[in-house]
């Protein structure tokens, strides 16, 4: 990976893995066209193992989007997901905790904070579920779900398989022939023993965990607005995998879905930037005038 602080310009870095970006000269209430203000914070859950140049596309488009908006960035890698323990996960993240939970000042408590959320593939579902937890253990979360104004789901989430979510764990290896083998052998055993968990003992599988997760209201403010961005090409996230869930949160949220054709997984930009950043204005606009 390339050097972060190189990467993502203007952000100051909370731990390993989170960095946090201020705009200077901010003013949050200015409006951003139509009368709907900028985000009070732009939460960003990045795919697992996503390299710092790829990441900061997404970064930078934010940035341009919503220039007077704060951002939050957590990036996870694949020993995030299976070889620490939550405890160990949830100490990485704390400073982004805090970031959110401190909007309650910011906002004076006149009204809740705005939020936009945007993760993407599973390994972002992932981070967004335990700052989603860890909000709610704070006093300001005071055991209510994260105040999300709009959360943006990219590439996720997915159903588990043998084959895909092998694929995926690959994906963030490193080239050495040695290192690629022994972690096969690795992540070969942690899935397996996931799928065995399900089948034999019941227990729901991670992928599957995640996707009630997503759906939760109690970890997620429900009656704001989501947007699916997902590819009909996609290997790894199937896209019939994406419009179940569609389905399931337009129960509990105002929901719109932009199916891309040709694009990689977690690669939407690629094959239409405009299409994809005016989704997500519209999306926002959609949430800031429900709440």
């Amino acid at each position: 990976m390339s050097s972060a602080s190189h990467a993502f310009r203007g952000f100051i870095s909370l731990s390993p893995s989170t960095f946090y970006y201020i705009p200077s000269g901010r003013q949050s209430e200015r409006n951003n066209g139509g009368h709907v203000a900028n985000p009070d914070l732009i939460v960003i859950c990045s795919w697992m193992g996503a390299s710092y140049k790829n990441i900061a596309k997404h970064t930078a488009g934010y940035q341009k989007l919503f220039p007077e908006s704060p951002i939050v960035l957590v990036t996870t890698s694949l020993s995030d997901m299976i070889c620490r323990t939550k405890a160990q996960y949830n100490k990485t993240i704390e400073q982004a905790v805090a970031k959110i939970a401190s909007l309650h000042q910011t906002t004076d408590g006149a009204r809740a904070p705005r939020i936009l959320l945007h993760l993407y593939s599973n390994g972002g579902a992932y981070a967004a579920t335990q700052l989603a937890d860890q909000y709610r253990l704070t006093p300001n979360g005071n055991n209510r779900p994260l105040p999300l104004t709009t959360m943006v789901l990219d590439s996720s989430p997915g159903r588990a398989s043998y084959k895909r979510s092998l694929a995926a764990m690959m994906q963030t290896m490193p080239p050495n022939p040695v290192v690629r083998i022994i972690g096969f052998m690795i992540v070969h055993i942690v899935i397996v023993a996931e799928f065995l968990l399900d089948k034999v003992f019941h227990q729901p599988n991670m992928i599957e965990r995640l996707r009630k997760s997503l759906l939760d209201t109690q970890r997620f403010q429900d009656g704001g607005s989501r947007l699916y961005l997902y590819s009909k090409a996609d290997q790894m996230v199937w896209f019939s995998d994406v419009e179940d869930h569609v389905a399931e949160a337009s129960k509990d949220w105002k929901v719109e879905a932009e199916m891309f054709q040709s694009s990689p997984h977690a690669g939407l930009i690629l094959e239409d930037a405009d299409r994809y950043w005016g989704a997500v204005r519209q999306a926002w606009r959609l949430g800031y005038q429900s709440r």
